[in-house]
């Protein structure tokens, strides 16, 4: 097997980074049923695209790096990306995926929140970070209870694009209830 390890950078992780137009990256399926089974895409599916590429592990570049489960591309109405949401393979992670975001981007904003079923208790802590130039946020959604809250997960966005803020994945957590 090869090891591909993809690095974070200013604008994303390796060459799936924001502003990037969708013929520049290779290669994506347009978000399906299967996606649709776990993931609820805002503001629609055709916005949404899973790259399809091979990684097997993403690095800050000097000792940290853990497996991606899955990466999605949100692209905007002139075709560029302007979200990346990145699924972390949590169950093999042997790594603190703050401290590995804290290398590259410097020291995060952090806030804790959530009610886990009955008791109070934190079921999610929520890391960001801002690129050294400060043109991105990244968002790490750091979950206590899966089956609440969801998975993991790492987003970008360009600070200035508000808009993207309307590009999402929504775990479907009531499905255990179904």
């Amino acid at each position: 097997m090869t090891y591909i390890m993809q690095y974070f950078n200013n604008l994303g992780i390796g060459e799936l980074q924001l502003g990037k137009s969708l013929e520049q990256i290779n290669p994506l399926n347009q978000f399906g049923p299967s996606d649709r089974d776990n993931l609820i895409p805002g503001p629609d599916g055709d916005a949404w695209f899973k790259y399809m590429g091979e990684i097997t592990g993403l690095s800050d570049g000097k000792s940290l790096s853990f497996p991606a489960e899955s990466i999605y591309l949100a692209v905007n109405p002139v075709k560029k990306v302007n979200r990346i949401w990145i699924y972390p393979k949590t169950e093999v992670i042997g790594v603190s995926i703050e401290n590995l975001l804290s290398n590259v981007y410097g020291n995060p904003m952090i806030s804790s929140g959530g009610m886990a079923e009955i008791g109070g208790t934190t079921s999610y802590t929520n890391y960001f970070y801002v690129s050294k130039d400060k043109v991105i946020q990244v968002a790490y959604h750091k979950v206590f209870d899966v089956e609440s809250i969801g998975p993991e997960h790492i987003s970008f966005r360009f600070i200035n694009d508000d808009d993207a803020f309307k590009y999402n994945l929504t775990y479907r957590t009531w499905k255990k209830y179904m």
